[in-house]
């Protein structure tokens, strides 16, 4: 009696394992045991066996949500729901007229900045090669000026010296002439000697006076040149130490403000137009697509998923066959879509949290990543897996 309800209760685990529907726990046996009534547990499921357990194919990665960085005007779309497409494509623009203008009227603000810029640029740098110059010549005046003031100077003193003995002789001549007229008793020739050389000594001290007065004039025309020049030259000077402070500042802020407005209108143009970012499927346009719609930034547009990773995931497995499921099992999956063409792949992980229930039993998703295959491969496609018991 007792092996034919362990028999019987053993064939029962199997059929409901194979069916993926757990067992329901059946009243315990009462059996007599030595005069006693012992309660008998359901037994675990036996190991070798295959578990089986129903899910879907799902995406890796989750759905990317794609919006345009500006708002405008729909201008094309591209693409439909359910078309494939590779990084880089074009899915969809906006009208982007406006912004061509803006794009050339910044571009010729920015070419006239330039030009002033250089220009400015130009006439400081012949500006300070002149002002160079000029400092150079005035320093040559002033070392010429200087060889002539000394010339000056020496010309002064033997003027100076010419005049005292010029002077001298007149009062010798007159003390002489003098004297004569006062000797009555010599002839009158005498004096008259003396008269003709006082009359040349004071010619000689005209002429001695003129070089004089020239000399004085000559010396004091040289120092007021050479103060002239001296402030001639604080004044290059200054000249050039503005000059080598550069062009207006203002002038190169309006350059790197028309570069600027050109960044920011040419991003405008990048994001009016929509790309993919990466390999995938457009899941849902989430606007009508007719030309003319206005559409937001930031707005989600259209919806793309990642199709090029792909796992299985099982929906139903029980908690009483966790025991038997560890990550590196084999797994054997059969999709509705190919029943005749088997896939492989291997667990890589049990969900740490049960998703739903069959009877009494919580069920937890397993994951299984799939090896390769040439199979067209839809997320949402369904199917059964069969993992090989531990």
């Amino acid at each position: 009696m007792k092996r034919n309800v362990l028999a019987l209760l053993l064939l029962t685990a199997v059929l409901f394992s194979c069916q993926n529907v757990p067992p329901p726990a059946p009243e315990p046996t009462r059996v007599e045991m030595e005069g006693a009534e012992t309660a008998v547990p359901t037994p675990a499921r036996p190991e070798g066996i295959t578990i089986l357990a129903e899910g879907q194919i799902v995406a890796v990665n989750p759905e990317l949500p794609l919006s345009f960085g500006v708002s405008g005007r729909l201008k094309t779309v591209t693409v439909q729901p359910g078309d494939r497409v590779q990084a880089g494509d074009l899915l969809a623009e906006l009208e982007t007229a406006d912004l061509e203008n803006q794009l050339v009227q910044a571009q010729t603000a920015l070419s006239t900045a330039e030009i002033q810029l250089a220009n400015a640029s130009q006439e400081l740098e012949d500006n300070l090669a002149q002002a160079q110059l000029n400092l150079e010549k005035i320093q040559v005046q002033l070392n010429q000026n200087a060889a002539t003031a000394d010339n000056n100077s020496s010309s002064l003193v033997s003027a100076s010296v010419n005049l005292n003995r010029a002077q001298q002789r007149v009062a010798d001549a007159a003390y002489e002439y003098q004297k004569a007229k006062d000797r009555t008793w010599e002839p009158p020739e005498i004096a008259d000697n003396y008269a003709r050389f006082l009359q040349q000594a004071e010619e000689d001290l005209l002429v001695a006076e003129a070089q004089y007065n020239d000399a004085v004039n000559a010396d004091n025309g040289g120092a007021y040149t050479a103060q002239g020049l001296q402030i001639d030259k604080k004044l290059v000077e200054q000249q050039i130490a503005q000059l080598q402070r550069g062009v207006n500042p203002l002038l190169a802020l309006e350059v790197e403000k028309a570069q600027l407005n050109i960044d920011s209108i040419e991003a405008q143009l990048s994001d009016a137009k929509l790309y993919a970012p990466i390999d995938g499927e457009v899941l849902a346009l989430n606007h009508h697509p007719a030309p003319g719609t206005m559409i937001g930034a930031g707005t989600p547009f259209l919806t793309l998923l990642d199709t090029n990773e792909l796992q299985f995931q099982t929906a139903n497995l029980s908690e009483r066959d966790l025991a038997q499921v560890a990550p590196g099992q084999v797994v054997r999956l059969v999709l509705k879509a190919y029943p005749d063409d088997p896939l492989t792949g291997t667990v890589l992980r049990i969900g740490p949290q049960a998703t739903g229930s069959v009877g009494d039993a919580a069920t937890f998703p397993v994951i299984i990543a799939l090896d390769a295959t040439g199979l067209d491969l839809r997320p949402g496609m369904t199917g059964r897996a069969e993992i090989s018991g531990s």
